[in-house]
């Protein structure tokens, strides 16, 4: 069954803050390693909010 978009949004936020923390940031292969669309992290890491 397909996740909700709460349920992705809530592990983006977690994947945002190890972002922030590393030195070096991928989020090409923090994305797969967290399994979130890239597209969506790769938006709000840059700071565009989501659309709900």
């Amino acid at each position: 069954m397909a996740e909700s978009y709460h349920e992705i949004k809530d592990r983006i936020d977690d994947v945002i803050d190890a972002l922030n923390e590393a030195e070096f940031p991928n989020i090409a292969r923090t994305a797969r390693e967290f399994d979130v669309p890239e597209q969506r992290l790769r938006r709000r890491f840059k700071g565009i909010q989501n659309k709900i």
